[in-house]
C-alpha cells in the first residue's frame, strides 16, 4: 500500500526519500553522473531529482518489467567504461561503497556480499578465496551463507552476456545470470564482503528496521 501513489525509492526513510540516500553515496565516491532506469510512476522520480544539480542525472524509461539484466542493458548507450550498478530500494554504508570502489579492478565484475544466517531468499556467492566461481539463486539448501548484497562495478562486456541471457522461470532477463555467463567466459568476477552494508526496503516492517539502520550508520 505504499507504493501506491509513490516508487519505492522515494519512500522516506529517518525523514529521507531512499533515493537521497543513494545520490549522496554517488558524490562521496566522486560519482558525477547517474543514469536511472524508471518505470512505475516514473514522473515522480524525475519530479523530485528535477532541481538536482550536484552532478548529471538522464532518465532512461523501462516500459515493462523486464528483469535486472534488461533494466541495465538499456544503460548501454550511456556507458563509456567500467561503472557502478546500485538498486533503488537499498541504502548503502557510505564506507562499504567507498571501499567497492577503491579496491575494484578494471575490465572486471565487483560484488558486494554480505554473510546473512539464512542464505535461502538470496543469492548465494560459491566463492575460491575472493573469486565467485557461481551464484545459485535462492537454493533451497545454500552450500554457505555468503549472498549477493545486490551492487556492483561492470566492465562494458557485461551488455554482450546481457545479449547471450535468456528467460528465467518467471520470465525475466536476470543480471545473476548474466554474470555466471561472465564466469563461465573465464572473466574474473570478485567478491567483496561487508559486515551490514545495507538495510533493503522490501515490506512495510522494513521501513522501521531500517531507520535504526540509518541511525547507526549515518
Amino acid at each position: 500500500p505504499l507504493t501506491e501513489e509513490i516508487p519505492k525509492p522515494l519512500i522516506e526513510v529517518a525523514g529521507k526519500p531512499l533515493i537521497d540516500y543513494t545520490l549522496n553515496n554517488l558524490k562521496a565516491v566522486g560519482v558525477d553522473e547517474v543514469i536511472i532506469i524508471v518505470g512505475y510512476l516514473k514522473e515522480k522520480i524525475i519530479d523530485h531529482l528535477s532541481s538536482y544539480t550536484d552532478m548529471k542525472i538522464d532518465f532512461v524509461v523501462q516500459d515493462k518489467k523486464r528483469g535486472t539484466a534488461h533494466a541495465i542493458g538499456l544503460s548501454k548507450p550511456y556507458i563509456t567504461g567500467d561503472f557502478l550498478v546500485l538498486n533503488g530500494d537499498v541504502v548503502l554504508q557510505t564506507q562499504a561503497l567507498v571501499d567497492l570502489v577503491s579496491n575494484h579492478v578494471d575490465n572486471e565484475v565487483s560484488i558486494m556480499c554480505e554473510e546473512v544466517e539464512d542464505a535461502r531468499p538470496y543469492g548465494v556467492l560459491m566463492l575460491e578465496d575472493t573469486l565467485v566461481t557461481n551464484i545459485i539463486e535462492k537454493p533451497e539448501n545454500p552450500p554457505c551463507n555468503i549472498v549477493n548484497a545486490g551492487s556492483y562495478i561492470f566492465p562494458k562486456r557485461i551488455f554482450d552476456a546481457i545479449d547471450q541471457t535468456e528467460l528465467s522461470q518467471r520470465g525475466e532477463l536476470e543480471i545473476v545470470d548474466s554474470i555466471n555467463i561472465l564466469i563461465n567466459q573465464g572473466l574474473r568476477v570478485r567478491s567483496n564482503l561487508y559486515e551490514n552494508p545495507r538495510a533493503e526496503i522490501t515490506k512495510p516492517s522494513d521501513i522501521e528496521k531500517a531507520t535504526d539502520w540509518i541511525r547507526k550508520n549515518y
